[in-house]
């Protein structure tokens, strides 16, 4: 079987309707970053509930969902204070892989 190098998928806007048509891109074993929403437009798919953890569930290997770092195995250090040169990002915690926590650290 043919390995696709299909890394970046923007799918923004294309009126997907649920998350049985998100099944075949199982199939793209290095994709990490795709985009089904953004601050303009979004699809039908996006308004169903939990559809962030359904999407991650669906394609495991995803490290960006709507521009979004999906953090798997994260170890938080606490009271670690951010320097000028840090850079806050939005970050999703997983957590036994089932609940979701939408945050914020600090990349320096």
């Amino acid at each position: 079987m043919k390995e696709h190098k299909l890394r970046v998928l923007n799918l923004d806007d294309n009126l997907i309707p649920s998350l049985v048509e998100l099944q075949p891109l199982i199939s793209l074993s290095n994709l990490h970053e795709l985009t089904l929403k953004s601050k303009q437009t979004e699809n039908p798919v996006c308004r169903i509930a939990k559809y962030t953890e359904k999407v991650i569930a669906i394609l495991k290997g995803l490290e960006t969902l709507d521009g979004v770092y999906v953090a798997k195995n994260l170890v938080v250090k606490e009271n670690i204070e951010p320097n000028e040169e840090s850079k806050p990002i939005d970050v999703l915690y997983l957590s036994n892989n089932r609940k979701i926590r939408l945050g914020s650290i600090w990349l320096s």
